[in-house]
């Protein structure tokens, strides 16, 4: 009984650290992707913006390279993993408008 529930805690523990490493992986070749982007945007002068934009459409730019983020518990509750773009919405009365 005792074997069981220490293989069970290994395989655990084994389990969780891939996962781990494969999480670094993947930002690790994000960062790659990042950088190769960067380069090309760079080389047409490109933005990752559109020059004019309208009412009413996200435009979420791009992370830079070495961009903070939240450890993953934390990235978890707020929906994402930087803190430059955890915007929680706390409702209530519209005030905009144009004046």
């Amino acid at each position: 009984m005792l074997s069981e529930v220490i293989f069970a805690i290994t395989r655990a523990v084994i389990l969780a650290y891939n996962g781990l490493r494969n999480i670094a992986t993947m930002f690790s070749e994000r960062r790659k992707s990042m950088d190769l982007y960067k380069d090309v945007m760079n080389s047409y002068g490109l933005s990752p913006l559109p020059a004019k934009t309208v009412e009413a459409m996200a435009y979420v730019p791009f992370q830079p390279n070495g961009a903070e983020v939240y450890a993953v518990s934390e990235g978890f509750e707020a929906g994402t993993m930087f803190p430059t773009l955890n915007k929680p919405f706390y409702g209530g009365k519209c005030r905009g408008g144009l004046k």
